[in-house]
């Protein structure tokens, strides 16, 4: 039996022998021939002269002819319907698989997409609809009437998505010569460069809080909040020169409201200045100030653990950093009151003697809120990271080292940040000796103050 050609053990593909090819003179071309092939009227012929490349076109055509989604591609008609459906089978099939959370959320953005007119990736304008789209998402959330505006981080987890399908078909099925959701940016001249440096620069400098005002939000006078409540009542039953029943009339309650209010603590503590008190000392961020448990302090070595698996550690690097003085001396009298060291806010009935749990929620949400009240209106909870370097910064730590405490990922951006308002950080921060003394700078460190509920 006469033995098969390299060409005969591949249906469709001949040798062809060229004057043109070698260096001789002669030399051998494979010709591919495929019929059937959707998108083409008659049969394709191409010409090849490495086998493989033959063998491999091959493949890729008898993929168009199996799968629908591959027809469209072949045929031109690419759509994100398709691109969805392969995409979500091909995370599905990966050796890393997602949670099921996250695929359902896959499934789910891209059907939204499709849905508001954006399944003709291969559209002029798709970049640009598909930017207005997202711009103009709303959401309900629990509780609300009215839809609402999506949430900044709501809106890059849809921009994310869409961009991890289109780049999957780029550089995994070559569907598309490039992702349309891509922006191309322009080369920038030296005078653009240099104002929106300048801009860049003038906007940070508004992002670090003021030694003085950090004093404050750490102090004790901003860790009591007075009952709004028991103030009023107290206020109403000394207009009425202590007659209960007109202090309840001139309040529209009842006298047993009166009388509860009366009896209520008149402060109590505020869950968001333990939440400062941390991001201030550490430069931690909001999410990781706020699940730090009292298993990541040693208190005997001054260290903290920032657990990866925190929200908040963008890294997810397991890191120990040190603990400044004055952040031990708080952590060391402040009470446990479960494994987390920022508690839950309590609200107490007297009534019923018992305890609600609001949501942990609200710590983060109105964090703003806390900041206005106590004199950083305009801040941020990442504003307290920016101060952090700076103050580093200023009294000499090197860079090298205050890279490593915010864990940031080079050297350049802690430098970046460690610019702004530096000279005016140097002022506030003369004779501190290498250690934070925001408590210590107006006498707030007296255990004294301290109250319990």
């Amino acid at each position: 039996m006469p033995r098969r050609t390299k060409a005969e053990r591949h249906p469709g593909i001949e040798d062809r022998w060229s004057s043109t090819a070698g260096r001789s003179g002669k030399g051998k071309r494979w010709r591919l021939r495929m019929r059937g092939l959707p998108g083409h009227e008659r049969p394709v012929v191409e010409l090849f002269d490495d086998l493989e490349k033959a063998v491999d076109r091959r493949a890729e055509l008898l993929r168009a002819k199996d799968d629908p989604a591959e027809q469209r591609v072949e045929a031109g008609k690419v759509s994100l319907a398709d691109i969805a459906t392969s995409y979500h089978k091909w995370l599905s099939a990966s050796q890393d698989k997602p949670t099921e959370h996250y695929l359902d959320t896959v499934e789910h953005v891209l059907a939204r997409a499709v849905d508001a007119g954006l399944n003709n990736v291969r559209a002029r304008t798709w970049a640009d609809d598909a930017h207005g789209w997202i711009q103009s998402l709303t959401a309900q959330r629990h509780g609300q009437k009215k839809a609402k505006p999506a949430a900044e981080s709501t809106r890059r987890a849809y921009r994310a998505i869409l961009g991890g399908a289109l780049n999957y078909a780029v550089d995994v099925r070559e569907w598309l010569a490039a992702n349309p959701f891509r922006k191309i940016k322009t080369r920038r001249t030296k005078a653009k460069r240099l104002r929106i440096q300048s801009q860049t620069t003038e906007s940070n400098a508004h992002k670090i809080i003021p030694v003085p005002v950090l004093a404050s939000l750490v102090g004790d006078a901003a860790r009591w909040r007075v009952d709004a409540k028991r103030q009023q009542a107290e206020e109403a039953v000394a207009k009425h020169h202590g007659d209960k029943e007109a202090a309840a009339k001139a309040l529209k309650v009842s006298v047993a409201t009166v009388y509860n209010r009366l009896a209520r603590h008149d402060r109590h503590e505020d869950p968001r200045w333990m939440i400062a008190v941390l991001m201030t000392y550490t430069g931690m961020r909001l999410g990781q100030a706020v699940g730090l448990q009292w298993s990541d302090l040693d208190l005997a070595a001054r260290t903290i653990r920032l657990r990866p698996e925190v929200i908040g550690n963008k890294s997810g690097v397991d890191s120990t950093v040190e603990m400044e003085d004055e952040l031990h001396d708080v952590l060391e009298d402040y009470p446990r009151r479960g494994a987390l060291v920022v508690p839950d806010p309590i609200e107490p009935n007297t009534k019923k003697k018992s305890k609600r749990t609001m949501r942990r929620q609200w710590l983060t949400e109105s964090f703003d809120q806390y900041l206005a009240s106590h004199g950083a209106a305009g801040h941020n909870a990442h504003d307290f990271r920016h101060s952090f370097v700076c103050m580093l910064t200023a009294m000499g730590v090197p860079t090298a080292d205050v890279r490593r405490r915010v864990n940031h990922s080079d050297v350049a951006m802690t430098s970046r940040y460690a610019d702004h308002m530096l000279a005016t950080y140097r002022r506030a921060c003369m004779g501190w000796d290498g250690a934070l003394k925001l408590r210590a700078r107006t006498g707030q460190g007296d255990s004294s103050q301290t109250a319990s509920r």
